[in-house]
């Protein structure tokens, strides 16, 4: 039997939630910014992740980056 979290449910990702919450904790608190990096291979949810921890506007302003797609010339 296979058993899948709700839609939009994060599994087994508190311990990353709880480190982006810390950054944007301590850019609300000091008002310095913070440089956060979140990679892995694709398709693990990083995005999913990241938007989670920025669903609060009012906790700071976040810029988003992105890598262009990895290509192999032909």
């Amino acid at each position: 039997m296979i058993v899948s979290a709700p839609e939009g449910t994060l599994v087994e990702r508190g311990r990353e939630l709880a480190a982006l919450a810390d950054a944007l904790g301590g850019v609300a608190a000091d008002g310095c910014g913070r440089l956060v990096i979140v990679s892995g291979e694709a398709g693990i949810g990083k995005t999913a992740l990241i938007r989670r921890a920025c669903a609060d506007p009012t906790a700071a302003r976040v810029l988003w980056g992105v890598c262009e797609p990895l290509l192999t010339p032909t």
